[in-house]
């Protein structure tokens, strides 16, 4: 009797803690709102950053300079994540472009993805845009200006990291400019490299990046040049390209820059 007594109360404490744990189960176990962001990197990485730096806008580039002439088009990916529970269908998400941000025009300058969907089972998907070179980036920067906006499947509600990575509104830059890199040109009190080199142009880049290649091995890319090789020692990267246009003209092969005049090395070269 007395074991009879025992089974029955051991079962009633069973059923009775079954009973709490699945309703407490119940209160922690939800399907949370999901939530859209921007994943990019900060818009003090950028050479050219806008804006109110206390909004949640960053920026992302695509810069033509460095590609080759027959490259018309190209892919910009900008990663977009998800907080909340992995759906098990794909959903629909929106962008918008802002016109006040933006200069670059749809279908000339770029081509957004006709439908938005994130996909199933993923808390991570790229949004992919392709950009084409035209005419108007060699005069001046375009802008694109992106915001994810709430539908019936996705909030943008932004909740900022520590390194400031996520954000609601993206804005990307499309240029096909290539500028003297900082400290290349002289100003009144600094004598800058191009007492070495020279006017700067695209095409004399390409020379000394030619000329760099039978120096250097292995032979250094145009953006690596620019970037790290052109302002690290002028005074010996330009006597190889000087050294390069008087070996080019003395075979017949003057080498000239676009407007036709003939390219030369600096002032300091002429003495």
């Amino acid at each position: 009797m007395k074991y009879t007594n025992y089974l029955i109360i051991t079962g009633i404490i069973l059923i009775t803690g079954t009973h709490l744990s699945c309703k407490k189960s119940g209160l922690i176990v939800y399907e949370s709102a999901r939530s859209l962001y921007f994943d990019v990197t900060p818009k003090e990485a950028f050479l050219n950053p806008e804006g109110d730096p206390t909004k949640t806008t960053d920026s992302v580039m695509v810069l033509f300079s460095f590609m080759e002439n027959a490259v018309t088009e190209t892919e910009l990916k900008i990663p977009i994540k998800m907080a909340g529970i992995q759906s098990e269908v794909p959903l629909a998400y929106t962008i918008a472009i802002n016109p006040v941000g933006s200069s670059a025009t749809d279908g000339v300058d770029f081509e957004l993805p006709k439908q938005l969907h994130f996909p199933s089972r993923q808390s991570v998907d790229t949004l992919r845009i392709k950009v084409k070179r035209t005419k108007g980036m060699l005069q001046k920067a375009l802008t694109l200006a992106l915001e994810l906006k709430p539908n019936e499947n996705f909030e943008v509600v932004l909740k900022p990291n520590i390194l400031k990575t996520r954000a609601t509104n993206v804005r990307c830059y499309f240029s096909d400019i290539l500028s003297p890199p900082p400290g290349y040109v002289s100003t009144e009190t600094v004598s800058g490299a191009d007492f070495y080199y020279g006017t700067f142009s695209r095409k004399k880049l390409s020379v000394i990046t030619t000329a760099a290649g039978n120096i250097f091995l292995p032979p250094p890319t145009e953006r690596t040049v620019y970037y790290t090789l052109l302002m690290r020692d002028p005074s010996f990267l330009s006597s190889v390209l000087n050294s390069y246009l008087q070996m080019q003209k003395l075979t017949g092969n003057t080498i000239y820059e676009e407007d036709g005049t003939e390219m030369a090395a600096g002032p300091f070269y002429k003495k």
